[in-house]
């Protein structure tokens, strides 16, 4: 299913682009469902695809030895997930599993590592502004928020 490129604008790391740079984007996008308890990615997975989350809500685990599996966030509606496929190695470095139904774009990780490379200013826009997202995420962690 197609995605209209002007429903990017919903997500801050795509705030900056313009709207060709959008049709881009929305050319490597894909809309997907998930139902509650599913999980999206695993820790040490190779890192696929970028999620988007339109709708809904998931909580970020982190592994913990063999078997402990700890909480470290919920994130809802409009937030950016798996930022790790972005990142040498490209590997998932948590597990993302939805708590209800959530709908999801997803985006092809190695197609949208080759636009930014091939559209430095693409590429400089979205790198700064997942920084800054991740940033504000270990803030809100650091402060219990």
């Amino acid at each position: 299913m197609a995605i209209e490129s002007y429903y990017l604008r919903n997500y801050s790391c795509f705030q900056d682009l313009t709207d060709a740079q959008l049709d881009e984007i929305a050319q490597l996008c894909e809309a997907e469902c998930f139902y509650p308890g599913q999980t999206l990615f695993v820790d040490g997975e190779p890192g696929t695809h970028l999620y988007l989350l339109a709708k809904g809500e998931i909580e970020v685990l982190f592994a913990i030895g063999e078997e402990d599996l700890v909480l470290v966030d919920r994130l809802d509606a409009g937030k950016v997930i798996g930022c790790d496929v972005l990142v040498p190695p490209f590997t998932y470095r948590s597990i993302a599993r939805s708590l209800g139904e959530i709908e999801v774009l997803i985006i092809d990780a190695a197609k949208f590592r080759a636009l930014m490379q091939e559209d430095c200013r693409l590429g400089l826009s979205v790198q700064q502004q997942i920084i800054q997202i991740l940033l504000d995420q270990i803030v809100d962690l650091q402060l219990g928020s």
